[in-house]
C-alpha cells in the first residue's frame, strides 16, 4: 500500500514537472515571437523615416538650387545715348510702324546675365506717351515685343480688381494703375499703392480674374 502511494506520488511529481516545463517553453516561444514582431516593426519604422528624410532632402535641394539661380541672375540698366542708330534700326522700324503717333519717346537698354556665363541678354525698353497715356514697351534684341504696359485711370480699373486691392489693402491709396500684356499672359494689371503717409510704396500685379500674382 505504501509502495503504491509512493509510486503514485512520483508519477504526480513527474507530471507536474512536465507541465511546468511545457508552459515555460510555450511562454518562451510567445516571448520570442513578440520580440521578433517588435524588431520587424522597428525595422519598418526606421525604413519609413529614412524614406521621408530622403524626400525632404530632395525638396530642400530643389529649393536651394532655384534660390541660387535667382541669386546668380544679374540685371543692369544702361541709358542709351541720343544716337539715332540706337536702338537697332529693326526695332525702331517695328515701334514706329506700330505706334506712329507716340510722343516723348525715350529708350533704355536692359542687360541681363548669369554669373559664370559670358552671354548677355539685351532687351530694349521704351517709355512714351500713347494717346496721352504713359506707356512702357519692352522689345527683345530680335525685335519681338515682350511686354506693353499702359497707364490708365483708377476709374478705368475693373470693379473686381478694385475690390480685390481694397479688400487686401484697405488703408492704402492708389497711386497709379496700368494694364499689362506680355508673352506669359494675355492680360493683367499693375497697381501701385502707398500708405496714408505716402512713406511706403508697393507695386502689386493682379490677373484679370482678380487673383494676385506673387
Amino acid at each position: 500500500m505504501k509502495t503504491t502511494f509512493k509510486f503514485l506520488a512520483l508519477i504526480a511529481l513527474a507530471t507536474s514537472l512536465f507541465v511546468t516545463s511545457c508552459v515555460s517553453t510555450k511562454k518562451m516561444k510567445v516571448s520570442q515571437a513578440h520580440i521578433d514582431s517588435l524588431k520587424k516593426d522597428s525595422i519598418e519604422t526606421h525604413k519609413k523615416l529614412n524614406e521621408k528624410s530622403a524626400v525632404n532632402n530632395d525638396n530642400t535641394n530643389i529649393v536651394s538650387q532655384n534660390k541660387r539661380k535667382k541669386e546668380n541672375k544679374k540685371i543692369t540698366i544702361v541709358s542709351l545715348p541720343t544716337d539715332t542708330s540706337l536702338p537697332p534700326d529693326t526695332i525702331s522700324r517695328i515701334f514706329n510702324t506700330d505706334y506712329p503717333n507716340a510722343s516723348e519717346v525715350m529708350w533704355t537698354l536692359e542687360e541681363s546675365s548669369l554669373k559664370n556665363e559670358n552671354k548677355k541678354i539685351k532687351n530694349y525698353k521704351v517709355c512714351c506717351l500713347l494717346q496721352g497715356n504713359k506707356s512702357t514697351l519692352i522689345y527683345s534684341e530680335k525685335g519681338k515685343m515682350l511686354e506693353i504696359r499702359i497707364q490708365i485711370t483708377q476709374d478705368q480699373l475693373p470693379p473686381n480688381i478694385y475690390t480685390a486691392v481694397k479688400s487686401k489693402y484697405p488703408d492704402h491709396i492708389f497711386k497709379s494703375v496700368s494694364t499689362v500684356k506680355n508673352i506669359k499672359s494675355n492680360g493683367s494689371y499693375i497697381v501701385v499703392i502707398t500708405n496714408q503717409t505716402r512713406t511706403e510704396e508697393k507695386e502689386i500685379r493682379l490677373m484679370e480674374n482678380g487673383k494676385f500674382v506673387e
